[in-house]
């Protein structure tokens, strides 16, 4: 659709203009991917790159593609603090099970699990963990025996100067099962602190 936006890179990318532009700059994986679909929504996954997407009929309405990369240069932009919880203490998992009606009952507690172990076991590029992390289950359905979860996971970094921001994360369960971090956006986190305009 002209109206598709795309998450990739820790940007957004919106129309089919200034998608063609960003896959054409970066392509992805070239070999087969497995591959996962239901009414709404698609996966692609390839060993550390994943593609989500949401569908309506036979057209792509929305993209988030994870893996490895340079972060996308991001429009000029006043950073504000934010805490996911509204609290200082970490929350559990954020998922309602009616709010992903293309999962099946059965994968429930298995896309609870992944979002849950995501958060435990997250580190980062350097393989440091996170100091305080959070998952949240926005997007989940099933085919067959197998289930795809996507994760936005709100990271607070552990280094001296403290980074946060949310991190895509895509969990394939069944089968071989993967698990992609999305390693570009990751390093956009990096980006200087702008508390201020100018």
């Amino acid at each position: 659709l002209q109206t598709c936006r795309l998450a990739a890179g820790g940007s957004e990318f919106y129309g089919e203009e200034e998608i063609v532009v960003r896959f054409r700059a970066a392509p992805v994986a070239t070999d087969e991917p497995l591959s996962l679909a239901s009414a709404g929504h698609a996966a692609l996954f390839w060993p550390g790159t994943a593609l989500f997407a949401d569908l309506a009929g036979e057209h792509i309405a929305r993209l988030w593609l994870l893996g490895p990369g340079a972060p996308a240069a991001r429009e000029t932009s006043v950073a504000v603090p934010f805490d996911p919880d509204m609290a200082q203490s970490p929350g559990d998992l954020a998922f309602a099970a009616s709010d992903h009606p293309g999962l099946s009952p059965g994968d429930v507690g298995r896309v609870m699990q992944a979002g849950r172990d995501l958060a435990t076991d997250w580190r980062d590029a350097s393989g440091q963990p996170g100091l305080r992390v959070r998952a949240f289950a926005i997007r989940a359905f099933s085919e067959g025996s197998t289930c795809a979860a996507l994760f936005a996971v709100h990271v607070l970094s552990g280094d001296a100067v403290r980074r946060a921001g949310f991190v895509h994360a895509a969990v394939m369960l069944g089968g071989s099962g993967l698990t992609v971090q999305d390693s570009a956006g990751e390093s956009a986190l990096d980006a200087e602190w702008r508390p201020r305009i100018g």
